[in-house]
């Protein structure tokens, strides 16, 4: 009766594990310890695009965005060897039609009784919309709104970075600053709309000059900074 009873209690443990594990608000997946993933919920599918059957034939290694999998398999590492407990990281996956989103991945090991790894518990978030949400931010934050150029702010926390790299790497680099000549004139005369559209010109002239790492910056009404990187005296003095 009593063995009946053991019997009983961890058969409705097991069912409440599975209605638990498919009926999660977040994409959930048992992964095995070569990252093969051997039970998903279909949150997970939805997140993906892809079937059970589909993900229950791939490894996580092959959704997961390249520029993300080597801090990924890290943490990997640390849990098989146990350093680690759990992990929490924000990683990309592309979906099964070739779409990148982001994700909040929380990860632990279940071990056997002996203390060797049996498999991964993966809870996975899509967190795409609040990424997006960040980058606008960031963009309200750091770009001009007339000429999409970097701002102020921006320019000020870069200017510092630069000289640091030219003093301790010994990289070499040029600032050049640039006013509109008789702008008060163009407001005065035409208006500021007539005003904003020349800032914008300049602006789009300079975003197609200026290329990453090179940094561009609106500073002021009229003003103008561009910040160049491996450049030289006469290279500086070139640019047009």
């Amino acid at each position: 009766t009593e063995r009946r009873e053991t019997e009983r209690r961890a058969g409705r443990l097991q069912r409440d594990f599975e209605a638990a594990f498919h009926a999660a608000p977040h994409g959930v997946a048992i992964v095995g310890v070569d990252g093969r993933f051997l039970h998903v919920n279909q949150k997970l599918c939805a997140i993906t695009g892809y079937s059970a059957a589909e993900l229950n034939g791939m490894t996580f290694q092959e959704i997961t965005h390249p520029d993300d999998l080597d801090a990924d398999l890290l943490q990997v590492d640390g849990l098989l060897a146990g350093e680690l407990d759990t992990y929490e990281m924000e990683k990309r996956y592309f979906t099964k039609d070739g779409h990148l989103i982001w994700v909040l991945l929380a990860v632990a090991i279940v071990r056997e009784d002996d203390g060797s790894p049996r498999h991964f518990i993966s809870q996975i978030q899509d967190i795409s919309a609040r990424k997006r949400l960040e980058a606008h931010t960031y963009e309200l934050a750091n770009r001009d709104p007339i000429t999409s150029l970097y701002t102020r702010h921006r320019y000020a926390a870069e200017l510092p970075r630069q000289i640091g790299r030219c003093r301790n790497e010994g990289e070499s680099a040029a600032l050049l600053l640039l006013d509109l000549d008789r702008f008060k004139n163009v407001n005065d005369s035409d208006g500021h709309i007539a005003g904003d559209r020349l800032i914008r010109l300049v602006g789009r002239a300079l975003d197609e000059r200026i290329h990453e790492p090179d940094v561009a910056a609106r500073i002021g009404g009229d003003e103008f900074a561009v910040i160049l990187r491996d450049i030289d005296l006469a290279q500086a003095r070139a640019v047009d």
